[in-house]
């Protein structure tokens, strides 16, 4: 076994390799930049939007971070998830933070309230011939409370506890914010949907809550009082790799095409983060691990029949152990250059999340294991330039799982055939039928071109056509995409399978990647700053349409909410409303032809499929001790990968590709200090749609206004008018903000 005293020596020799070889290009300008690296650097910061020790002062805290000096944001002390513009350096005179001090602790109370107004023109559907606007009033509340102790025995603080009371509401609908799980609804064996509630009463929760210990201070007697810390951080709080595009902090993003990410939350994932210094001042480290979703805490979890629909496991319904979603990862933050003419910081990383019951079609019917690894690099120099970046690549797989989509549903036929066994003559009346198993009097035909008589008909839930489905032996079998027979049952030719009642297991590899490069210059004596950024993300089609094993090349991002950096897209990137339909296919039903859509087209808005380029600048003066700042943004967006145009009129692709052009926004963040800690602030943007929208104008996608509409209406309108359209779409959110 290594004894303790050669693992010390280990880490001494690494370090002193570390500290040479790592951080300095100039053995001899070492112990220059140790001296450097206590001096003040006001004209440029790590941080490029927020001093943290400011942070933690205008929230409660006592202005000073022991964190690794060269870590990332200490988002931990962040509570607002809108941007900031204004920096929260303190001006003189200005009132301290509320705090209780006894001995070696201290408590210290902080929190904010904004009270703001939202108003959007087309956010959804870019069609002006819909009331597609809304407007509303939001109260957003939090109290913060953090505990330290430690500083003077140890000099760190040897244990830190926060926690983060939010209550957010929009006026006259008090609960909206905050609503049940989805759950669904069963009359008789028939799933009629889900359902959702939500509160009447205006509620609060807790946001962030965790506690913070110093390992240096656990070993007692081991270096107390040592330049490299080391803490274990346990609860919830928010983590973000590098730039937060491969993992970000937005617990709760979603896409349901793919199954990947968790429901909406609005608090930080639960997690176990292990952070220090490797050499003080030049090479730290993260480790953390994250569980999404608890799928096995009880019985009830585990013995949950969620796999009942599965190829093979009729008569083994139940979910199982070990189905819990993962996630582990690190990353290093390395400061390469400390020098007279800037600093230059690295952050490799690398990302792996395990999820073994995730759902695509029904729960459970898909396994995940995807992984990322990518570098974060900035440069921050000394005359004002600065520029950054971060590429990554997807790994992993995804397994999704046989399954037979047969399931029980409510339904009054539209055509009926007389038959003494089983009776379809069913009109005016709901009845629960079989959603792909079909009921034909006279019989199928296996070498039929008609595949769906007149004579045929949803197969009715009754006794006898329980056994004939139970007893059927013509069907996939696992990863088998082939229908024995046309379908057509073993033991009844009266019984057919549709062609697509069946899915086959199939494995999606992840060969997503991205990139973003952005660069600024400072011009302090103007108080300017001019920005550029270009960022692309690798797009693909919806991987439900081909049910083979594939490549699936859109890059995937875990809990992303990327505005752009140094250029901000508030509304394309940020707020996200509007729609962004993947590339359009010709999957469709039994009677369709292959080049005409008549299912909803699946929608994503998260950082994939994307190309954009943008400029922008911030001007931030004193103004008779009031700072203000104005921050406009010009951002050009593009689709990756490309999509057939649309017909609305007959339903049917064209042979020809849309444009990949999806629009022009123009945003603008103007913010204003009246006093200390009370901001005034107004975000506005314009989203002009380009050629793709044009293109795909009136396109089925979920929940569009026309799904309202019964079918012999939806025949006499103009579907265009109740779709997706290219029509101009801009918002506006103003308010007022107070931190204390």
């Amino acid at each position: 076994m290594v004894s303790i005293k050669k693992l010390f020596l280990f880490s001494a020799v690494f370090t002193g390799f570390a500290r040479q070889n790592l951080c300095f290009a100039d053995v001899k300008q070492a112990k220059k930049i140790s001296t450097e690296a206590s001096a003040p650097t006001d004209s440029f910061k790590f941080q490029p939007i927020e001093d943290i020790a400011e942070i933690e002062n205008a929230l409660g805290g006592e202005g000073e971070v022991i964190k690794p000096s060269i870590g990332q944001h200490e988002d931990e002390y962040t509570l607002g998830d809108e941007p900031h513009l204004i920096d929260p350096e303190r001006l003189p005179g200005d009132k301290k933070s509320f705090r209780i001090k006894r001995g070696d602790g201290k408590i210290n109370f902080g929190g904010r309230v904004k009270e703001e107004y939202f108003f959007y023109k087309n956010p959804v559907t870019l069609n002006d011939a819909l009331p597609d606007q809304y407007s509303y009033f939001r109260t957003v509340l939090d109290l913060t409370t953090k505990v330290s102790w430690g500083k003077l025995k140890y000099g760190h603080k040897a244990f830190e506890g926060y926690i983060d009371f939010r209550h957010k509401s929009e006026w006259g609908l008090a609960g909206r914010t905050t609503k049940t799980n989805s759950a669904s609804v069963k009359v008789s064996q028939t799933e009629t949907g889900n359902h959702n509630h939500f509160s009447q009463q205006p509620l609060v929760w807790v946001k962030d809550a965790w506690m913070k210990l110093s390992m240096n201070a656990i070993l007692a007697g081991y270096a107390t009082k040592a330049e490299k810390l080391h803490y274990l951080k346990l609860g919830y709080f928010p983590f973000a790799l590098a730039r937060g595009i491969s993992l970000g902090s937005g617990y709760g993003t979603f896409r349901d095409f793919l199954g990947v990410g968790n429901r909406i939350n609005d608090f930080s994932a639960p997690g176990i983060l292990l952070t220090g210094s490797i050499v003080k001042d030049c090479l730290d480290y993260d480790l953390y691990y994250a569980r999404y979703e608890e799928k096995g805490k009880a019985a009830e979890d585990t013995l949950a029949t969620t796999r009942a629909n599965q190829i093979g496991r009729r008569l083994n319904p139940f979910r199982g152990i070990g189905k819990d979603d993962q996630l582990w990862a690190a990353q290093l933050r390395w400061r390469a250059v400390n020098d007279d003419t800037g600093k230059l910081d690295l952050t490799p990383y690398i990302l792996y999340n395990d999820a073994p019951a995730k759902q695509i079609e029904f729960p459970d019917d898909n396994m995940i294991k995807l992984g990322t690894t990518g570098i974060e690099i900035e440069y921050y120099m000394k005359n004002g330039f600065e520029f950054g970046g971060e590429a990554a690549f997807n790994f992993g797989h995804q397994d999704v799982l046989a399954i037979d989509r047969n399931i029980i549903k409510m339904q009054a036929p539209k055509v009926s055939a007389d038959n003494v066994t089983v009776d379809c003559k069913l009109d005016g009346f709901v009845q629960e039928v079989y959603s792909h198993v079909r009921f034909n009097a006279d019989g199928f035909d296996a070498n039929s071109t008609d595949k769906l008589p007149k004579t045929a008909c949803n197969a009715p839930v009754i006794s006898n056509v329980k056994s004939a489905i139970a007893n059927n032996t013509n069907f996939v079998v696992q990863c088998d995409g082939t229908l024995p027979n046309n379908g057509i049952f073993s033991n009844d030719p009266h019984f057919r399978s549709n062609s697509d009642r069946f899915r086959p297991c199939f494995r999606n590899y992840f060969r997503g990647w991205m990139a973003v490069l952005d660069a600024a210059y400072n011009l302090k004596e103007y108080d300017l700053k001019f920005a550029a950024g270009v960022g692309f993300a690798s797009g693909d089609e919806d991987p439900r349409n081909v049910e083979k094993t594939k490549n699936y090349k859109g890059f995937v991002g875990l809990h992303e909410l990327y505005t752009g950096g140094r250029i901000k897209s508030l509304y394309f990137l940020d707020d996200r409303s509007i729609k962004r339909p993947l590339s359009l296919n010709g999957k469709t039903g039994e009677t369709e032809e292959a080049d005409v859509i008549d299912n909803e087209i699946a929608t994503d808005s998260n950082f994939t499929d994307l190309f954009y380029v943008g400029i922008g600048s911030t001007w931030s003066p004193v103004l008779h001790g009031h700072k203000l700042s104005i921050n406009p943004n010009l951002v050009f967006f593009w689709k990756d990968h490309p999509s057939p145009a649309f017909d609305a009129f007959t339903m049917k692709l064209l042979s020809t590709n849309a444009s990949r052009f999806l629009g022009t926004e123009l945003n603008i963040l103007a913010e204003y200090e009246i006093f200390r800690d009370l901001k005034l602030y107004t975000y506005a943007a314009v989203f002009r749609p380009g050629g793709f929208y044009h293109d795909i104008k009136g396109a089925p996608l979920p929940k569009d206004a026309s799904m309202s509409l019964q079918e012999v209406d939806q025949q006499q309108v103009n579907l265009q008018n109740f779709r997706i359209s290219d029509n101009v779409s801009y918002f506006i959110n103003t308010g007022l903000e107070y931190r204390f």
